[in-house]
């Protein structure tokens, strides 16, 4: 079902395969029957299978772009999806969804709910004949799956996703995407539960901590600490990931105990699937009217991306994936500030993976905020820029710290000292993974930040 996007949803053609039909004779002509129509279907060659028509009138044939083997019943090689996302789901949904015309298409990784397109709830959905299902992971989050016939992420449609799981969009066809996919961190990602939308994780993330408290779950970066003499406050330390978050800054010499940097956690591989570590809160100022300290930006979430056919990105002026962790929040009067969020993971499968020119793969750290009535540090980026972090308040007429910059293919940035109050940390870089048939089948001309790891691609 051919689904395009445009002011409303609109049905358009269904596609049927085409397959290569012989009799006996190889003329396709006449109805004596030639095969038993109940007979195992066999591999005709290493590249076809092949079986015995309903009527038993002659053989259709099957090409197997991965190759047809015999046992223990000839089939098509197909792609086996990571993290437990069965096989069968790759077929469960038949739209092909094109969002041309679309700027944010909202996506809510708990419900199934796409804006728009698809309602909430479990299952195949006959509207928008997109499939629906959760995924279990052990010690990790769930996963949120869609399934589509074929997928097109239009030039200028952001495709936006939320929620507590980790995203997974899978199609027996190709999937292209010459927008955006973004699970980052931050405001956008959630709407409430927590003091501040910069705490909001992105699908599969952690949630930063609020002012003088440590983030949850994996990768948490710690809190830093209210000053011993209404002053001094240290800086919370930014969330972990790919690598180990960046401490915060320290009250120098009158409060050297700072937010730690959340530690490394996961997989190269991304298996289980999971986002980044959120950043731990700054220090409070006890005498300013108990002034809450900047709050911890959110870790960065997940995305799976599996085709049976291939996957491409780009080439386009501006596209790719970003994963990137949340910036910090700012902090309030004579306050500290907080740890950045910690880069998501982004894993892509198919037998072909191309990432073209002016595209990008990024789960980069988000950055800490400055010390003192200062602004949010920024989102991980989409590219190889590092989130910086922001300028303390005062204009210099304290001795404040700013925060610090959040990782990349380089180590985020620990949080500035300062004698009145300090910055916050740096997020880590998060993790990038891709799985295909072998090192030919990937190919990149795009960016991508951290380094991108590559392995073969489980086949049955």
């Amino acid at each position: 079902m051919r689904i395009a996007l445009v002011a409303v949803l609109a049905g358009c053609s269904f596609a049927v395969p085409a397959t290569n039909g012989t009799d006996a004779a190889g003329s396709g002509e006449g109805n004596a029957a030639v095969c038993d129509p109940s007979a195992a279907d066999t591999c005709k060659d290493p590249q076809t299978l092949t079986a015995c028509r309903a009527d038993g009138t002659g053989f259709d044939d099957r090409a197997c772009s991965l190759g047809c083997i015999a046992t223990p019943a000839a089939h098509c090689v197909g792609i086996v999806p990571s993290n437990g996302i069965p096989v069968a789901t790759l077929t469960d949904g038949d739209a092909d969804l094109d969002t041309t015309g679309v700027g944010v298409l909202d996506v809510n990784t708990d419900t199934g709910a796409i804006a728009g397109v698809r309602a909430a709830g479990p299952g195949y959905d006959g509207a928008s004949h997109i499939y629906f299902a959760t995924v279990v992971q052990a010690s990790a989050p769930t996963i949120g799956v869609f399934a589509f016939g074929s997928l097109h992420v239009a030039a200028g449609t952001t495709v936006r996703a939320h929620g507590g799981n980790a995203l997974a969009l899978v199609a027996e066809g190709t999937i292209e995407i010459d927008g955006i996919v973004d699970v980052t961190g931050g405001a956008t990602a959630c709407t409430s539960g927590v003091t501040d939308l910069a705490q909001c994780a992105g699908p599969g993330g952690m949630t930063g901590g609020g002012p003088q408290a440590s983030a949850s779950g994996a990768g948490a970066g710690t809190f830093g600490t209210g000053g011993p003499s209404g002053y001094a406050e240290s800086g919370g330390g930014g969330g972990g990931h790919g690598v180990q978050g960046a401490s915060g800054g320290a009250g120098t010499t009158y409060n050297t105990t700072v937010g730690g940097g959340g530690p490394a956690f996961g997989t190269a591989t991304l298996t289980p699937l999971v986002g980044g570590g959120g950043g731990g809160g700054g220090g409070n100022e006890p005498q300013c009217s108990n002034a809450p300290g900047g709050t911890g930006g959110g870790g960065g979430g997940a995305v799976q991306i599996v085709s049976a056919t291939s996957i491409a990105i780009g080439p386009s002026t501006t596209c790719g994936i970003n994963a990137g962790g949340g910036g910090a929040g700012g902090a309030n009067c004579s306050s500290a500030g907080g740890g950045g969020g910690a880069g998501g993971g982004i894993l892509l499968e198919a037998p072909a993976v191309a990432l073209g020119a002016g595209c990008a793969l990024a789960a980069n750290g988000g950055g800490g905020s400055g010390a003192h009535m200062s602004q949010r540090g920024t989102t991980g980026l989409l590219g190889t820029t590092a989130a910086a972090g922001s300028i303390e308040g005062s204009g210099g007429t304290r001795s404040s710290g700013n925060g610090g910059a959040g990782g990349t293919a380089i180590a985020p940035i620990k949080g500035a000292d300062g004698n009145d109050e300090a910055g916050g940390g740096g997020g880590a870089a998060g993790l990038l993974h891709v799985n295909t048939t072998n090192d030919l089948a990937w190919t990149t001309l795009g960016q991508s930040s951290p380094a991108i790891t590559h392995a073969a691609i489980s086949v049955q």
